[in-house]
């Protein structure tokens, strides 16, 4: 399994976008995480609509000032779907964007 995360401020301007259509074309992932997007739903649509129907997208809003967290699934490899309970779930995935300042305990904060 192949996945390319990327902390990518500015993802719909068209470099960002040739960027990623050149990554995408040289390592073939399934999954694509993109960090700090810095987008709202129009544009993370524009993303999306530019790398191709056959990837699935799900974005999780931003909190405060962090900029959201865009997660693309290659449908052509893989058929699950992003879940937001745990009831049933086999396999969920997980990305997490966190800096050591906020550490609590050794565990960012997560429970």
């Amino acid at each position: 399994m192949k996945c390319i995360i990327w902390n990518c401020r500015g993802t719909a301007k068209s470099t960002a976008l040739n960027r990623c259509e050149t990554l995408l074309g040289s390592y073939k992932p399934e999954f694509l995480i993109i960090l700090e997007a810095h987008v709202d739903a129009t544009k993370a649509w524009k993303v999306h609509r530019e790398l191709g129907t056959h990837w699935g997208m799900h974005v999780l809003p931003a909190q405060g000032r962090s900029g959201v967290i865009l997660f693309f699934l290659e449908t052509r490899s893989w058929r699950c779907g992003f879940c937001y309970g745990s009831s049933g779930v086999q396999w969920v995935p997980v990305g997490v964007y966190a800096s050591i300042c906020h550490l609590e305990g050794g565990s960012f904060g997560l429970r």
